[in-house]
């Protein structure tokens, strides 16, 4: 019975997470929500509950990850900040033999790196490479926004690969090689190279 409430605590919290964050509340906030609504389906009082968050707070992995994210926040903030990223890419165009691969790389090398807003520094840069090859705005648009997710999760430095391998022990080459098969396969069978090479014609 106890394994029944936990989880139906679990599935109420996941509903209610959804449910506020669609409402614009504090993601923080959904998150405390739902761990108590967890942690007391699953018999734990308030107290318990209080206790191992703080344990868990002060544990070395959690403190070596909350140090490895904030580098990773304040090394993306800085790229913005002072407009090396966007250099970064200028010099790539003129490393590129041709601006079809450049237009790939840039929004894909920006989806990588945790800063806010995004889509907003990619898409100048798509916006004009794409300019320089006559391609419509729609176009752009659909390569800006395929191409900046298209390995978001195969990179090092995003802050889920790096939670994702502490939580579950393996290395993050590991767990990179394993989800960049899965992203192979996805990209195959939802963009077909013929609509991947009608993006840029």
């Amino acid at each position: 019975m106890v394994v029944s409430f936990a989880l139906i605590g679990a599935l109420v919290a996941f509903a209610l997470i959804i449910v506020m964050a669609g409402r614009k509340i504090a993601l923080h906030v959904c998150l405390l929500t739902g761990t108590l609504i967890v942690g007391l389906s699953s018999g734990f009082n308030p107290l318990q509950i209080g206790r191992i968050m703080y344990e868990a707070l002060l544990a070395p992995a959690t403190v070596d990850l909350l140090c490895i994210i904030a580098l990773i926040c304040i090394s993306s903030f800085l790229l913005q900040k002072f407009m090396l990223l966007r250099r970064a890419i200028e010099a790539l165009d003129r490393l590129m033999p041709s601006t079809k691969l450049t237009i790939m790389l840039a929004p894909t090398l920006i989806g990588g790196i945790t800063v806010t807003g995004g889509a907003i520094i990619s898409a100048p840069i798509v916006d004009q490479l794409g300019e320089r090859m006559q391609l419509q705005p729609r176009r752009r648009a659909a390569i800006n926004l395929f191409f900046r997710h298209a390995g978001h999760f195969m990179l090092p430095f995003v802050p889920g690969i790096v939670m994702i391998s502490n939580f579950s022990g393996f290395s993050p080459p590991c767990k990179i090689s394993f989800i960049g098969q899965l992203r192979h396969c996805d990209m195959c069978c939802n963009c077909p190279r013929h609509r991947t090479k009608a993006l840029l014609v």
